[in-house]
């Protein structure tokens, strides 16, 4: 004697149809997908916050170094029978684009150099340090060196070049004489003359990922900063006219 299954068994029973799977396939695939994305979006967005922070860190260090050392810059100090003080200028180079040449010169060089001198009460001079930030690539580095003739302590020291700025695409300096007029009270001019006191630096610097680091292209950062210095200031063009290095 046969058996038989309801037919309502036999419908539970039976599996999937082409259909059911086809449309289960693509949700999944689809869910898999929004995955995917979402995490890749997440991912990239978690780069690019963590790059933005480190650079303008960066900055923010560079600036407290540069404070420290540029505002103590001062003319030349020799010693003889007095003290005598010789102009001693900052000396700057802008760079408007780190990854081109500017008119054929390759834009790897000084940026900037000036020095400092250390004056003991007694009105005789202890030491003096030279220093000069230096761009190097897409890299800025800053390095603290005395005259060969000279010691100075280890801490106003930085005797190989310690690289403070990555990712740099561009380092601009624009200055603009400090001046006393007849009240001696200051104002700012073009053109050094004999009122001249100083030199107010303004320095701009742009950050831009890689082309190799997979964030998008048009991401940049900018930062700025004024400083206030006792010398004046003198344009270059070339880092190889710069005067020697210590």
């Amino acid at each position: 004697m046969k058996s038989s299954l309801p037919i309502a068994d036999i419908r539970r029973s039976r599996g999937f149809t082409l259909v059911e799977i086809v449309i289960s396939a693509t949700v999944l695939a689809t869910l898999f997908l929004v995955v995917t994305l979402l995490f890749r979006h997440l991912s990239d967005s978690y780069r690019l916050t963590t790059w933005k922070q480190e650079h303008l860190q960066q900055a923010q260090s560079f600036w407290n170094i540069a404070r420290k050392n540029l505002e103590e810059a001062a003319d030349l100090i020799a010693v003889s029978s007095d003290l005598v003080a010789t102009s001693s200028p900052l000396l700057y180079r802008s760079v408007s684009q780190t990854g081109l040449s500017q008119n054929g010169i390759n834009p790897s060089g000084p940026l900037l150099r000036w020095e400092k001198s250390h004056i003991l009460t007694s009105g005789t001079l202890e030491y003096r340090v030279e220093c000069q930030v230096s761009l190097n690539d897409r890299s800025v580095a800053i390095q603290a060196l005395p005259p060969s003739t000279m010691s100075a302590p280890s801490e106003e020291l930085i005797s190989t070049p310690k690289t403070i700025l990555t990712d740099v695409d561009a380092f601009v300096i624009q200055t603009t004489p400090i001046k006393l007029d007849a009240d001696r009270g200051e104002y700012l001019e073009a053109g050094v003359s004999s009122s001249t006191v100083g030199t107010l630096v303004e320095i701009s610097i742009r950050f831009k990922p890689p082309s190799n680091s997979g964030l998008p292209s048009q991401i940049e950062i900018t930062q700025n900063n004024k400083f206030k210095l006792a010398v004046d200031a003198a344009s270059y063009t070339n880092p190889a006219d710069f005067p020697a290095f210590p």
